[in-house]
């Protein structure tokens, strides 16, 4: 099917993009109309009636040169092509047989080449990364346990005569690196640690992980969710019982997870801690026979004893939805836990509260997964670093406007001031162009989706009108899952619905452009075109029954879902990709509307829903994001940050999410805020709502500064004490031998 049974939906719609169904009742009237008033004070929603004067259709991107039956073989191919590249398929010789499959050339900078031509070992090769890349004394300290047990595995590996470290070695080296978003923890890892597992454990030898895709992305094309790893999904059971019946498969991600020799969790304080042990017990059971594995041990064992584990954590940052954090455990004694105190009468009544409510939220398999983590805990590093903020004095602004927030501190006269200035009005954005056009220019975030769905269609409508191009409409199809069909209004209804979560992350009316930056909103059933890759589009392929579309249309709805869209890829990694039949460019790949796998409950008032299966195209809008999707970003251009609360949030977490979406931009002036919240926010506010974190915090940062002495050991067993970039990061009594014998 390949047009809505309403296909006048989208045009009623279109009419006015931005309009949504307000039943949900997610922002009080006060935070509408601060919406109201900012696409008013930009001009309002673009006149789609305006004659653009575009020349012709190829200038809007547009193709009509693909029948169906072109299309589905271009796209069969280019899903063999990816999983070729992957190892995961072949070549169909029978089908295929004019068009050879060629390996992925790898993606390296030219001192990575030129490092892995020498023959050196992890403490060499390490070493040489962290000058390269200029590490400080945190990372440095962070990268040197792992460098000497990767040290001990080469000196021992199996085979002489290549460089895998497949070796033994006496000590595991499991490791938390805890620090604020853009302290340099991601960036160790990409840069140096990395490299190191890609050389001496190979492709297969390590993995890499982490809760949602859009952290995924950023740790390269072959890490995935830690949903993916643990090989469960939405509907799965996660008690112990249910994950110990399920059958190995024996698929490649077990053969990988049996004999890997590192792991990397990343944004650990959004795992939910379900998920975490049903992948602790999956690792295991793989493991199990492979190592002679006690499973009776296996919280204690962590991931089925990986020698180096590696999890990336700040947990003053965004929860798991519906989830106390990993670090929340019931209090239990542990050899490197500080005294419990001895007056339980102390505890505020907040803190009790938090506990209450963790209780009534957790499960057994939640408890398990926070026990899991708790017993992982052998070396802490604490980064403070500030790599991610200018050294300006607005980027310095920014960053103690933020201490504040994390220390629980009185906020300064002048940084409040400083914080108010960057609120924007409806008279400014009215009156100032150059505050338009950076605004169009930078990240737009909200914490409701009753907020964002508007934001996007406004966005996208708005950079389509300074572009002078076409902007098309495609209208999702809906099917009832049943035997009744949707009827018009009920269409219009599933239509207006703003939770992509809800929608199996599929828009109900799809906005593109030619040149659009845009990023892929859900899974799809082809390799390496993983949810959240950043794309450009580049054109539509119509449907043949597509009407003659006007050269001057500001705006068109589509009658039909196309047959694809060309995108380029938005991301170095993926720059050699060349499908093998000549359909598309280099680093060039085909996007086809897909059908979401699970049926969404569409409301129809009351407590009456009804099943819903949706086919559209995986596209949204890159730049709007709600705060989960702005977790892990650098707002490098800036943040538009709508900071409403919802009615449904807690204050704990709208404490943790106004630190998230003012830790996104570079510097103060770089950030423009709509609704601001009162003073107590940037102070106290997240210490108050959120005890038990900031308590486990305290725990951590006084393990990392006992830990810190130990990873100096290891600095001069691997002697990079010698190394002037090394040295000039340390004291002189730990420079000294002797303080370490």
């Amino acid at each position: 099917m390949q047009q809505a049974e309403f296909p006048g939906c989208a045009q009623r719609m279109g009419d006015n993009p931005g309009a949504r169904e307000n039943e949900a009742k997610e922002l009080r009237e006060d935070a509408l109309q601060r919406l109201r008033d900012f696409v008013n004070g930009l001009g309002g929603v673009p006149d789609a009636r305006i004659d653009l004067g575009i020349k012709g259709n190829a200038a809007s991107g547009l193709e009509r040169n693909w029948t169906f039956a072109e299309a589905q073989r271009s796209l069969m191919l280019q899903k063999q092509y990816l999983e070729f590249c992957v190892g995961g398929g072949e070549e169909d010789t029978e089908m295929m047989a004019d068009h050879v499959f060629r390996p992925l050339p790898e993606t390296e900078d030219a001192f990575l080449v030129e490092l892995n031509q020498r023959n050196v070992g992890p403490s060499d090769y390490a070493s040489a990364l962290l000058v390269e890349h200029s590490l400080n004394r945190q990372q440095i300290l962070a990268i040197a346990p792992i460098a000497w047990v990767m040290e001990q595995m080469w000196l021992n590996r199996s085979n002489p005569d290549n460089c895998i470290a497949d070796g033994a070695c006496n000590e595991r080296c499991n490791c938390l690196w805890l620090g604020a978003g853009g302290s340099g923890k991601t960036y160790a890892y990409s840069k140096v640690l990395r490299p190191l597992f890609r050389r001496f454990f190979g492709q297969d030898g390590y993995v890499a992980g982490a809760p949602t895709h859009a952290a995924v992305r950023l740790l390269g094309p072959e890490a995935k969710t830690l949903h993916k790893w643990a090989n469960v999904h939405k509907s799965s059971s996660l008690d112990r019982r249910s994950l110990r019946s399920a059958k190995s498969k024996g698929s490649p991600i077990e053969k990988k997870i049996e004999g890997i020799m590192a792991m990397l969790l990343d944004e650990l304080s959004m795992v939910p801690s379900d998920v975490y042990h049903a992948a602790s017990l999956r690792f295991a059971t793989v493991r199990q026979a492979r190592l002679m594995l006690d499973m009776g041990d296996y919280l204690k064992q962590w991931f089925g004893k990986v020698p180096i584990g590696v999890q990336v954590a700040d947990f003053l940052q965004l929860r798991p939805t519906a989830q106390a954090s990993l670090c929340e455990w019931v209090d239990a004694p542990r050899a490197t836990d500080p005294a419990p105190p001895q007056e339980q009468e102390d505890q505020s009544d907040a803190e009790e509260a938090v506990e209450k409510e963790a209780a009534e939220r957790t499960s057994n398999a939640s408890e398990l997964g926070r026990i899991a983590f708790k017993q992982s805990l052998q070396r802490v590093v604490h980064f403070t670093g500030s790599g991610r903020f200018s050294k300006c004095a607005s980027g310095q602004q920014l960053v103690r406007i933020l201490l504040s927030m994390r220390r629980g501190e009185h906020l300064e006269d002048a940084l409040w001031e400083a914080l108010e200035s960057r609120v924007i009005s409806r008279e400014q954005l009215f009156s100032d162009n150059s505050l338009r056009s950076r605004l169009l220019s930078a990240h737009w975030g909200g914490l409701a989706w009753e907020q964002v769905a508007r934001l996007q269609h406004l966005r996208v409508a708005w950079e389509a009108q300074q572009r002078s191009t076409t902007l098309f409409l495609v209208q999702a199809i809906d099917r009832a899952s049943g035997p009744t069909d949707l009827t018009r209004e009920q269409s219009l209804k599933a239509l207006q619905v703003v939770n992509m979560t809800r929608t199996q992350y599929l828009m109900g009316i799809c906005p593109l452009y030619e040149g659009m930056a845009a990023r892929v909103s859900c899974i799809l059933d082809m390799p390496m075109l993983s949810r959240e890759l950043p794309v450009i589009v580049r054109s539509i392929k119509l449907h043949p029954k597509e009407p003659v579309i006007s050269n001057s249309s500001g705006r068109v709805v589509l009658r039909y879902q196309p047959l694809a869209v060309l995108v380029e890829i938005d991301d170095p990694e993926y720059r050699a990709i060349e499908l093998p039949d000549g359909s598309a460019p280099k680093g060039h790949v085909w996007l086809r509307p897909v059908t979401c796998d699970q049926a969404w409950d569409l409301p129809l008032g009351g407590n009456q829903f009804m099943q819903v299966h949706r086919k559209q195209l995986p596209l949204a809008p890159r730049h709007v994001l709600t705060h989960y999707g702005l977790q892990g970003i650098t707002a490098r251009q800036g943040l538009l940050a709508f900071m409403s609360k919802p009615s449904w949030m807690s204050q704990a977490d709208y404490g943790l999410a106004m630190y998230v979406m003012l830790s996104r931009p570079t510097k103060l002036e770089d950030l423009w805020i709509v609704d601001l919240p009162p003073r107590n926010v940037f102070e106290k506010f997240l210490h108050e709502h959120n005890p038990l974190l900031v308590q486990r915090m305290r725990e951590f940062e006084g393990q990392a500064c006992v830990d810190e002495r130990k990873a100096l050991k290891y600095v001069h067993r691997l002697s990079w004490q010698c190394i002037p970039w090394v040295s000039q990061h340390l004291s002189a009594d730990e420079m000294s031998a002797d303080l370490f014998a």
